[in-house]
């Protein structure tokens, strides 16, 4: 998965999220990644079909890497 895919039109909306203080969104994070910790289900993807759990953490990861690239240092 590389950077640059960008959604348009009703589809960003209908995916972005209303932002978030600091505080907030890291809490938000961290309660995100307990779970994914404490749950073995992961969910059907509508792209890549049936996933592994290995797959699919490692998909999201990724995922979860590019956008956490995009926050910068003060």
């Amino acid at each position: 998965m590389s950077p640059g895919f960008k959604l348009k039109g009703a589809s960003k909306q209908a995916l972005a999220p209303d932002p978030l203080e600091d505080r907030e969104a890291l809490e938000h994070l961290t309660k995100s990644i307990q779970r994914l910790e404490a749950e073995p289900q992961r969910a059907f993807s509508p792209v890549f079909g049936q996933m592994t759990c290995e797959e699919w953490d490692k998909l999201h990861r990724r995922h979860s890497e590019l956008h956490m690239s995009f926050i910068a240092e003060p």
